[in-house]
């Protein structure tokens, strides 16, 4: 396992900075889960250990429930869209659908991180994307979406891969990981983002893999506010998308003194 300096985003939050101000911990196993939701162009908050806000981007409709937890894997919910490769569904954090300000999160030095446990049942029907977005309407999965910062899985791009994408302003890097994900299999994604550059963690039953992308590779890091974000939508007419998320980590930690930055103007 590869350890990350306590200054580095991807590092865990030291154990005398828990619970502090200065620090962001936020969390959701939807072990608290809502009832469920029918999503649709409209539709609005999600209730689960956090608010999550539920919408429609692309064709018709579809729907977040919560399903029967297995080993391991306690509070599991399922995100799915219609069978139609124009149909998309979103979940972002936050109870509005689309306001301003609901973009709660700016990236500076401090680094903010990401984290979710998925798994895609049927990798060759669904696309999917998880990360931070800085745009109202989520687009649909690797579609470039401008202000961006995601893994994307798309089986007509690359197949049995994740891709890791920065797009800023609307320069858009991707790399694809080497590491080949099985249908069926949960999965580890991690983003850690700050003004220099992002670093991108995948971690599988088989091995885990990480992929920095910065001005060295041409990439351009979103200067807006982001949230974070799943996407899902089918790939083909013929199934729906779907997508099982088990857990969500978000953590923020301001690494400056009290006095140097953060207080102020």
């Amino acid at each position: 396992m590869v350890r990350y300096r306590a200054a580095s985003a991807m590092a865990p939050i030291p154990f005398d900075r828990h619970g502090v101000p200065g620090t962001i911990e936020l969390n959701d196993d939807f072990v608290c889960f809502g009832a469920d939701v029918t999503i649709t162009s409209a539709t609005g908050a999600v209730a689960s250990d956090l608010d999550w806000a539920a919408q429609a981007i692309a064709g018709d409709s579809g729907s977040a429930s919560i399903i029967v937890g297995e080993s391991d894997h306690q509070g599991i919910m399922l995100l799915e869209c219609s069978a139609s490769s124009t149909s998309a569904v979103k979940l972002a954090l936050g109870r509005a659908v689309a306001a301003e300000g609901d973009e709660a999160f700016f990236l500076d030095t401090n680094g903010l991180y990401v984290a979710a446990v998925m798994q895609i049942p049927s990798a060759t029907a669904t696309t999917t994307s998880f990360g931070l977005t800085g745009v109202a309407a989520v687009g649909l999965p690797n579609a470039s979406a401008l202000d961006e910062i995601s893994w994307t899985y798309d089986p007509d791009d690359t197949a049995t891969t994740w891709i890791a994408q920065v797009n800023g302003a609307g320069t858009d890097v991707e790399s694809a990981a080497a590491l080949t994900y099985v249908a069926g299999d949960w999965v580890l994604l991690e983003i850690a983002a700050d003004t220099s550059g992002v670093t991108f963690r995948i971690t599988s039953e088989d091995d885990t893999e990480t992929i920095t992308l910065n001005s060295a590779d041409s990439s351009v890091e979103p200067v807006v506010a982001l949230r974070p974000f799943f996407g899902v939508g089918a790939s083909a007419d013929a199934a729906k998308g779907v997508i099982n998320i088990d857990c969500f980590a978000l953590r923020y930690m301001r690494r400056q003194a009290l006095v140097a930055s953060w207080l102020g103007q």
